[in-house]
């Protein structure tokens, strides 16, 4: 069986969660979690990242959860690792990107220098750039 985190979301909607008449009267979910199933999930960081979430996969009673991802945000049991650059090297991906402001060797370029970020109201951040004015250089925060 396929199904996505949406399906435990919208109970009110969701059919797994529907008494059925052919199922004498039960709901799907019933039958799915006496099966003990094995759980896959792909790209856990955006499926189980939220307590409402990793509560919905428990429910389903798993003989043992599987989590597939190049970016894991917690290691549970971890098995097996395929980094971004590991996936590159056996063509799993097609590229990997890296933002970079200043290069190697580039002296005269822009420099952006991050100084400060701050998440209590928002997200902000503090940068130090070089500014040249008339002849002087000078390297304000903004």
């Amino acid at each position: 069986m396929v199904i996505n985190i949406d399906a435990f979301n919208k109970k009110d909607i969701a059919v797994i969660f529907k008494e059925n008449d052919k199922l004498s009267g039960r709901q799907p979910i019933e039958f799915i979690t006496a099966t003990n199933p094995v759980v896959i999930i792909d790209e856990p960081q955006s499926v189980d990242n939220t307590p409402k979430a990793q509560e919905a996969i428990r429910s389903l009673n798993p003989l043992c959860t599987l989590r597939y991802s190049a970016t894991h945000r917690n290691l549970y049991n971890h098995v097996y690792k395929l980094d971004p650059i590991k996936a590159y090297e056996m063509r799993l991906v097609k590229q990997i990107v890296v933002a970079e402001a200043k290069g190697a060797n580039t002296f005269n370029d822009a420099y952006v220098k991050l100084a400060v970020v701050d998440n209590t109201k928002g997200i902000t951040a503090k940068i130090v750039i070089h500014e040249s004015r008339a002849g002087s250089g000078k390297r304000p925060s903004r």
